[in-house]
């Protein structure tokens, strides 16, 4: 039986570790800095060129207004703020204006 006891034990522990592992790794995702070098990565995955990413993102972060309809951008869903890349256009939009500007973009350049 001690040995039974001895594996539960090893089984407890490792359940555990992997437990406080999470939890660490949820914590350090939630760390500004953490959140802006993932916003800026998945900008970057998405094609958007700038001289200055840093300088990009902190006018993201105080950008609050919509530069199309000038809705309060907060949250998620329609009101969820969005950087709209176009040729080297760029604007902070909200999501319902990202769309429809896609959407826009989409129609014109099947029309060439």
């Amino acid at each position: 039986m001690p040995y039974n006891k001895e594996i539960q034990k090893r089984s407890d522990d490792k359940r555990k570790d992997c437990l406080i592992r999470k939890e660490q790794l949820r914590l350090q995702a939630l760390k500004p800095e953490s959140i802006k070098r993932r916003v800026i990565r998945d900008w970057k995955k998405r094609g958007v060129v700038t001289n200055n990413y840093d300088k990009l993102y902190d006018d993201y972060l105080i950008t609050n207004t919509c530069q199309r309809c000038e809705n309060i951008m907060e949250g998620k869903g329609q009101n969820k703020k969005c950087l709209y890349y176009c040729n080297e256009f760029l604007i902070f939009v909200c999501n319902s204006c990202n769309w429809r500007l896609n959407r826009i973009n989409i129609i014109m350049n099947n029309k060439k």
